[in-house]
């Protein structure tokens, strides 16, 4: 028996097919290629590729501003151990609202200011062992961050560089840290504790707006854990 179709069946056909296709190209992951990116003499220009997830090419030298500022395609960044990046300046990924993981490699020792601000979705963080400081407003408003484990590097903790970081619960500040600079954790609304050593120097109002940070400990020297005195207190919850 034969069976002709008709127009409504081939339409049906070629919906189905084209479904099929769709469905198929969701279920395969787009893979980054180093021809995705514009580089020119070292400096990546532009990214035209449709993978979410980056591997930057290992001819890239210097990432320049506002390289990735504004991509909300972007959900992770990855770096060939070869790179040797020479320079990352300021809001390199600004504004980023999909990128959820990053992983520095060891070779970086300093990025530019506002690297990640307004990076709302970033989850998770592997900061460089080299790095010397964390910038200014490097993770603000970076809302689902909750831990972050800061290397025994870092000297300085710059302006606002984790101001209105809302899921930060607690923080254990290495013993290299230098300084904390104003603003640093202002408006983390949910640091309920933070570990600092003894030696840190602290600025006016470098954890204003902090209602449920009341554990505050002090780590010596010796190893052993203290409290601080009132005075400091009071300097690190004024305005400055």
């Amino acid at each position: 028996m034969f069976y002709i179709m008709t127009d409504i069946d081939i339409l049906d056909v070629i919906e189905a097919e084209e479904l099929a296709e769709s469905l198929a190209s969701l279920k395969t992951p787009v893979t980054c290629k180093p021809e995705d990116f514009i580089i020119e003499d070292g400096v990546l220009k532009d990214y035209i590729g449709q993978s979410s997830e980056l591997l930057i090419p290992e001819t890239v030298k210097d990432i320049p501003d506002f390289a990735f500022h504004g991509r909300t395609d972007i959900t992770a960044v990855r770096f060939h151990d070869s790179n040797h990046i020479q320079a990352v300046r300021n809001f390199v990924f600004e504004g980023c609202t999909s990128l959820k993981e990053f992983i520095m490699p060891d070779y970086f020792q300093a990025v530019g200011s506002d690297m990640f601000n307004n990076c709302t979705g970033l989850e998770r963080v592997v900061l460089s062992k080299n790095l010397k400081k964390i910038s200014s407003a490097m993770f603000a408003h970076c809302n689902r961050l909750s831990e972050i484990e800061i290397p025994n590097s870092v000297k300085q903790i710059e302006p606002r560089a984790f101001a209105f970081c809302s899921s930060l619960h607690s923080l254990d500040i290495p013993d290299s840290v230098q300084l904390i600079s104003v603003a640093a954790f202002s408006s983390c609304i949910s640091m309920e504790a933070i570990t600092l050593p003894s030696s840190v120097k602290i600025a006016k109002g470098a954890f204003r707006n902090c209602p449920l940070l009341t554990c505050i400990r002090i780590r010596y020297p010796s190893g052993t854990i203290g409290t601080f005195e009132e005075d400091a207190l009071q300097t690190m919850f004024k305005e400055p």
